[in-house]
């Protein structure tokens, strides 16, 4: 009996484990093609155009 709840418990986890590291790999394929999305607008708005990202303060 105790066997069997080893082995159960066995399962779930390396259930979890695949299940959050396929979860994982999703999101950076997603982030990836929005990383590449966005270096193509910024390459077709011209070498002169560049995105302000800083945070600018309220006190400036």
């Amino acid at each position: 009996m105790v066997i069997l709840m080893a082995f159960i418990l066995l399962a779930l986890i390396i259930g979890f484990t695949a299940g959050t590291l396929a979860t994982v790999n999703r999101l950076r394929e997603k982030f990836e093609l929005v990383g590449e999305a966005l270096e193509a607008l910024g390459k077709m708005q011209g070498p002169h155009v560049r995105p302000d990202l800083r945070i600018v303060s309220p006190e400036n």
